[in-house]
């Protein structure tokens, strides 16, 4: 499920480009940043934050990255700009990358072989691809 989010809000960003050019008035170079605000911030997050999964333990990690994705999908109702929106995102990246690399983390921990570990990886990310089409 959490593998179906994640796909559903970075690939869905693409689709609402237009409008938010079209709201905010912006460029295409402006826009670009709507899309890679949230890529940059995975990576970083999972990155910088990942230790948690080591440090906290892999459920509160995964929990901590559940808890502030909903709290930033939950703002975006109240969003009116531009820059505001960019936040989000930008938190929502984080988020994302540090539940990733806690599930990850925690799938390894649960394979008993490299077999299992290799079937329940490619499971999981095919998720992925589900909420890409949703």
């Amino acid at each position: 499920m959490m593998f179906t989010m994640f796909a559903m809000t970075t690939d869905s960003v693409g689709v609402i480009i237009p409008q938010v050019i079209k709201e905010f008035g912006l460029s295409m170079t402006a826009a670009g940043a709507f899309h890679y605000a949230t890529m940059t911030a995975i990576a970083l997050g999972a990155v910088t934050l990942g230790h948690l999964a080591d440090t906290v333990g892999r459920k509160k990690t995964i929990i901590l990255g559940l808890a502030i994705f909903a709290i930033a999908s939950s703002l975006f109702a109240v969003a009116n700009s531009f820059a505001l929106f960019l936040l989000l995102l930008t938190v929502s990246g984080a988020a994302i990358g540090i539940f990733k690399t806690g599930a990850l983390a925690l799938i390894g921990d649960l394979s008993a072989s490299t077999t299992q570990h290799t079937s329940t990886m490619n499971t999981v990310e095919g998720f992925f691809g589900v909420g890409a089409i949703i």
